[in-house]
């Protein structure tokens, strides 16, 4: 017998009346337009979206309070940019060509095409990948991406980070959003298995890579560099990869449109927990967030509808165009449906009576980085029992026993193992010796074997050892000032004017850097810790 999957605990799945008052009672659909569109999905894995998180959902009248083109004075800002980060031989799979005009009809806004990277290459000696760039006052310069590598695969990822902060500085004045698009494979953190998007909400821009929607490849579900290729037919594999692409872009940007995840209907922006689940989602928006839209582009639904159905009866998405046919008739049929556009006395009303709340809202949800995909489906594990574990052992231990105890380690497979701390020993004598430490273990070469360095000293320390040095290092702050300066004697503004030095010299290396903050929660010398204290501290480590 098949195991039945509930959602996460404490999610309620919407009742009609929900459902309703989400849409908005002066909504005009026609209860023939809405039932058209299938109810919500119930989850079929452990790994689905909805199995996982508690999604409260956003009501149309939330999406008024929340985004922050509605209501905007400023007629400038009218376009969605679209750059490319890859070659031009390996971007021919994706059809670029289509899955603009394809974004275009989606969103009924003009999609423009800005040139910012070219040249892309792979530095064979550093590992890394290399491009030019073009900057706002046309200068040019040359910019090496950070990467990391595996040398048995020779497969590579390039950090979401680094581009995000690139395509910062080269939003243009009219734009909705910049967005970066590629075929190369994504990561954002070392613990990634893999990331297909990342976007600052609060500056518009987002990277998303279609790498892994290609329907050749099969992909390791433990290993971020483990993948191979399957026999398809050049034809289907075409279509396959131009409609998984059409879906996750115009859900991405949707997302950086002001549009949550729906829990209301099978809708185009449900969320997704892995692959599997995204390639099966619908490709078209439900009637709440096509109410959404309407706002942003005011545009006319049989006019949108017909476009997109040239679109899939041109490309073969053969399971969708039965769905746009019933739509456009049913459309077609409900007059009231046709003259139906925004209610304004309604949405100024409601607008002026949330307009100071409507502020707040923006102002909270532009401040936070938005991960629009889930970066793997696993819990990274990273064993810090021989440094954390043993640093405050009063007794010191030998340093033939650490090293037994982390080739045993080694054994158990564990993939992610901290070795030590290159601290003064001064201050944590138990960790004197931790470049014989490093130097003395055996490496398997599928674990990552990381080292704690707060400061420039201990970062040059590892870096000295050369082929011995780790293959990660960690720095760590905390939410607790009381704690920060007992551990690592300095104030957490301290602590992170420490942290960029090293984050900076450790990526010119190409050493991969892994932060993480303590006292999250609750401090021993503080007690509680206020959610206010913590997230000014994500938000510095971004």
């Amino acid at each position: 017998m098949t195991k039945r999957i509930s959602f996460v605990r404490g999610f309620r799945v919407p009742k009609e009346k929900d459902i309703n008052e989400a849409l908005g009672n002066d909504a005009s659909f026609s209860n023939e337009f809405k039932r058209s569109f299938n109810s919500l999905p119930h989850p079929t894995s452990d790994l689905d979206w909805l199995a996982n998180y508690k999604e409260k959902g956003q009501t149309y009248k939330r999406f008024l309070n929340q985004c922050p083109f509605v209501n905007n004075n400023s007629s400038s800002q009218k376009y969605i940019y679209l750059t490319l980060l890859d070659n031009d031989n390996r971007l021919s799979l994706l059809n670029i060509d289509r899955l603009i005009d394809y974004t275009q009809k989606f969103f009924q806004m003009e999609i423009k095409l800005l040139p910012l990277f070219t040249n892309f290459n792979w530095n064979e000696k550093k590992k890394t990948w290399i491009c030019t760039m073009k900057s706002k006052n046309d200068s040019i310069k040359d910019i090496t991406l950070r990467t990391r590598y595996n040398s048995t695969s020779e497969h590579s990822q390039i950090c979401v980070h680094n581009i995000l902060n690139l395509l910062k500085t080269s939003l243009p004045n009219d734009a909705r959003c910049l967005v970066a698009i590629t075929l190369h494979d994504l990561y954002s953190d070392e613990s990634d298995l893999f990331i297909a998007g990342l976007c600052y909400g609060n500056r518009s821009v987002a990277i998303f890579s279609f790498f892994r929607y290609d329907p050749r490849l099969e992909f390791s579900e433990e290993f971020w560099y483990d993948w191979k290729i399957k026999k398809i037919k050049t034809k289907l594999m075409s279509t396959i990869i131009l409609l998984r692409s059409c879906r996750l872009l115009t859900h991405e940007i949707g997302h950086l449109l002001g549009i949550d995840h729906c829990i209301y209907y099978a809708c185009l922006m449900n969320g997704s927990g892995h692959l599997e689940e995204d390639f099966s989602q619908p490709l078209f928006l439900c009637p709440i967030d096509l109410r959404k839209l309407l706002q942003l582009t005011n545009f006319d639904f049989i006019e949108r509808y017909e476009q997109l159905l040239d679109f899939c009866i041109e490309n073969q998405f053969k399971d969708d165009i039965n769905i746009l046919k019933k739509r456009i008739e049913i459309l077609k049929n409900d007059k009231t449906m046709i003259q139906t556009k925004k209610n304004k006395d309604f949405d100024y009303e409601l607008q002026q009576k949330s307009k100071h709340k409507s502020m707040l809202f923006r102002i909270v949800q532009n401040s936070f980085i938005s991960i629009i995909r889930r970066s793997s489906n696993f819990v990274r594990i990273f064993e810090v029992g021989p440094r954390d574990g043993l640093q405050n052992e009063k007794t010191q231990v030998s340093t033939s026993t650490k090293i037994e105890f982390i080739n045993r380690l080694s054994q158990t497979g564990l993939k992610y193992i901290e070795v030590t701390s290159f601290v003064s020993p001064k201050w944590i004598p138990q960790m004197n010796d931790h470049v014989e430490v490093l130097a003395g273990i055996d490496r398997l070469p599928d674990i990552c074997y990381s080292v704690l360095t707060p400061n420039i000293q201990g970062l040059n320390k590892v870096l000295s050892l050369g082929k011995k040095a780790a293959n990660e290092v960690a720095i760590f702050s905390a939410a607790s000032e009381i704690f920060s300066k007992k551990n690592i004697n300095c104030s957490i503004e301290e602590s992170f004017q420490r942290f960029n030095q090293v984050v900076k010299i450790a990526h010119e290396q190409n050493l991969p850097v892994r932060g993480s903050i303590s006292c999250t929660v609750g401090c021993p010398y503080e007690g509680k810790i206020k959610p206010s204290q913590v997230v000014p501290l994500f938000e510095k480590t971004t």
